[in-house]
């Protein structure tokens, strides 16, 4: 998995981050590329990551979907960015934020960060509940912008995730709190 980015409106594309580690044949005389997954500024640090044992549950690099990316990966871009620097990333356990436009990326938030899954050498992450669906940045004139994450748990919403000196000091809340929901997985006859 790479994440790529535009700043032409798509006539050419660049790789910011890569997810996995994985190996890329090329033709004759070329050697194969070896690509590392991209580092995480603030990864987890009680736990490692599925990217290497698949029996863990922490972050710490930007393969977020884990083994779920057909299931759950999203993006939100900041709409009043004109430099497309900041962006928000969702996967399958934890978020990650870039504000450098891909050059640095953070853990955002985790699902079960109180059971120490989501500690940081910067604190606890934040609570966001697991698979990604949807993503989306909204600018509203004279207030920061508002991001919206819709997963498992639905929606949660954050102010500041890109604003704060961490992302561990983001705010996220849970609005449907209270509300009866049901996810279905298939409708049988």
């Amino acid at each position: 998995m790479r994440l790529l980015k535009s700043i032409d409106g798509g006539a050419t594309w660049a790789t910011i981050a890569t997810g996995l580690n994985t190996t890329v044949t090329r033709p004759a005389p070329q050697p194969p590329l070896v690509l590392q997954p991209t580092g995480l500024v603030n990864p987890t640090t009680l736990v490692g990551d599925p990217t290497f044992d698949n029996r863990n549950t922490g972050c710490t690099v930007m393969n977020l979907g884990h083994v779920q990316s057909w299931y759950n990966l999203t993006v939100a871009v900041d709409p009043g960015d004109p430099t497309s620097s900041r962006a928000l990333f969702g996967g399958d356990l934890c978020s990650a934020v870039t504000v450098d436009g891909g050059q640095t990326f953070r853990l955002a938030s985790h699902w079960i960060p109180q059971s120490g899954l989501g500690v940081t050498a910067n604190g606890l992450l934040g609570y966001v509940h697991a698979d990604w669906h949807a993503s989306l940045a909204v600018r509203i004139p004279g207030q920061p912008a508002l991001l919206l994450a819709g997963t498992d748990g639905g929606i949660f919403v954050t102010r500041n995730v890109w604003d704060v000196p961490t992302p561990e000091l983001g705010q996220w809340q849970q609005p449907n709190v209270g509300l009866t929901t049901h996810l279905f997985y298939s409708a049988k006859r």
